[in-house]
This record gives C-alpha cells, structure tokens and sequence, in this order.
C-alpha cells in the first residue's frame, strides 16, 4: 500500500479522552429522555405509536454515548472494528428515523384537515377515545368521545380526493427514506474495508454522499410540504406545521454538515493531522452541528403531546385511516345518547 493512502476521515473522529465528558453528558440527556418516553406511552391522552423511529432513536443514543465514553478511555476499544462499523453506521442513519416521523405527523395534520366540516372549529385530537380504551382493556365511558366525532360521511367525502393526494405524496416520500437509509448501512459497513483498500476507499466515499445527499432533498421536500400545508391547506393548524419545518431545518443541518466535511481525509483512525476529524474544533463542529441538532428535535418531540398537536389518534394516519376513527367515534356517540 502506499505511504500516502487516505481513506474517508471517520464522523465525529475516534473517541479519545476529550470525549469522555460530552459522552456522558448526552449519555445523561437521553436518558432523561427515557420518562418522558415512558409517560407518553402510559398516558392514555398522549399515547400513540407514530414516534416509534424517535423513541428508538433515543433509546439508542444512550446506547452509542455510553460506548462513546468506553472508547474514549479504552486505546483498543478506540479502534475496534465492530465498533468502528456500529458508531459510523448509526451516525449515519439515526437522524433519518427522526425525518421519517415528521413525514408521519405532516401526514397525519394534512389528513385531519381534510376532515374538518366547513366553518367547523378546530379541535384537538386530545380525548381518551375508544381504540386506547381497548388497549388498556378498560370499558369504553360514553362522552370521551374525540372532537372530531361530528364529521359525517359527506364531510369525509367532500376533500376524499385532497387527502388521497396527501398520502400519494407522502407515502412515496416514506418508501423514498429507504434509499439513505440502505446506503447509510452499507456505507457503514464498508468504512473498514476502506482503511486499507483504495478502491473501497473511494466506494465509501460515493457512499456516504449519496447517503447525505438524498437525506438532504427528502428532508428538504419535507420542509416544501410543510410550507405548503402552511400557506395552501384548508383548515391545518397552522403551529404545528411550523414546528415541523423548524425540527426539520435542524435535521438538515446535520446532512449539510456531513456533505462539508466529507471531502476530508486522513490516513489513520488516530490521527491528528488537519481533517482527521479529531481535533478539538472538529470535534466542537461535530458535537453542536450534530448531535445537538439530533437530540433537539428529539428531545422536542418526546416532549410535547404529539397526540394533541398533530391529531394522530393512536395509530397516526400512515396504518389505520384517520376517517375510520372518525365513523367509529361518529357511532357510538350516537349510540350513547
């Protein structure tokens, strides 16, 4: 091999003793996050299985920060293979879990605003309704019926084609998120074999901007939707559409920053020669253009009701149809009078 092989400088460099402290700070911070997870899925208010890709997220950063802090104290440890693979693999796709559930809440407020009667106040999706009763195995109590019970089938009718519309878009854009998520895999997974070998040198560079770049235009296009629905969509409430451009503005800074610094190279794990990665202002960049970016639309996820700001129901709209929840709801409130 020659003297001057490089290969792909690794994101956020090898752990060294510098590390240890902001390991385990945001080791600390996502833990905290684990309660809030824990009472958003106990509560029948707030209770709804459309964040799974954030809560996963988060249960695993705590996962990789505490192997962080491991490495960071541990030479060995530092340049381990499986490591090597595990660290570069999930820094790679685990904000893209995030952008995939913004979809699904972009979705779910596009759907219910095609759900609203004319002139109809907007309420929100906050009642105990039946299907969580069912999930406790607790009786169904008439009157905790949700808001939206009013609709009938001609209101349903009257956008039917606006909403197919909405989820045409959005589910290709879902089955699109594969695409980085795949490439972010094997990228990973290929980054060893890149240590020693030109060619998978240069196959993990294209790899790994393929990965940022598609994440960029999906989450981008997920930004165009929500200004979209903003402006043009009848009837969407309006804040949480512009909380979701904004969490996706912070995701895009975590794709804006791997394509900047993935024109660097080094020729060791451990180097500390310029654009290696590892040293302290790389590091800096790496720490608040990344993984803050990661754990504030995490965390600002995980800590407001998604149920009541984005009117997901239990399921969200991307594996039950909200309307079905409306008919049901719909029935029984009149079967309860």
């Amino acid at each position: 091999m020659s003297s001057n092989f490089t290969f792909p400088s690794p994101i956020g460099g090898v752990p060294f003793s510098s590390d240890y402290a902001p390991s385990v700070l945001f080791a600390i911070l996502y833990a905290l996050l684990v309660p809030a997870i824990i009472w958003r899925l106990v509560s029948p208010r707030s209770r709804n299985f459309v964040l799974i890709g954030t809560i996963a997220f988060a249960v695993e950063r705590v996962v990789i920060f505490g192997l962080r802090s491991e490495e960071s104290r541990n030479a060995s440890a530092r340049t381990n293979n499986n490591l090597t693979i595990y660290m570069q693999t999930t820094l790679s796709i685990g904000y893209i879990s995030i952008a995939a559930d913004l979809l699904l809440l972009l979705r779910s407020l596009l759907v219910s605003a095609t759900l609203q009667g004319a002139g109809q106040s907007k309420a929100k999706y906050s009642a105990v309704d039946p299907e969580s009763h069912e999930f406790l195995n607790a009786p169904y109590e008439p009157g905790t019926v949700p808001a939206f019970a009013s609709a009938t089938s001609a209101v349903i009718e009257e956008r039917a084609r606006e909403r197919w519309w909405y989820r045409r878009v959005a589910g290709s854009l879902m089955i699109a998120f594969w695409i980085p998520f795949l490439l972010g895999t094997v990228a990973g997974i290929v980054y060893v074999k890149a240590e020693t070998d030109v060619h998978k040198a240069q196959l993990e560079q294209q790899l790994r901007y393929a990965t940022s770049a598609t994440s960029f235009v999906l989450v981008t296009l997920i930004q165009g939707f929500a200004l979209y629905a903003a402006v043009a969509v009848r009837g969407v409430e309006r804040r949480p559409v512009w909380l979701l451009f904004g969490l996706a503005t912070l995701l895009n800074i975590i794709s804006v920053y791997r394509i900047v610094v993935m024109r660097l190279q080094t020729d060791s794990l451990t180097s500390m020669a310029p654009g290696s990665l590892n040293s302290a202002g790389s590091k800096a960049a790496f720490y608040v253009l990344h993984i803050v970016s990661e754990w504030l639309a995490a965390a600002t996820l995980l800590s407001i009701n998604i149920r009541e700001w984005f009117e997901t129901g239990l399921w969200g709209d991307q594996f039950r149809p909200l309307e079905k929840d409306l008919l049901k709801s719909e029935s029984m409130a009149r079967d309860s009078q």
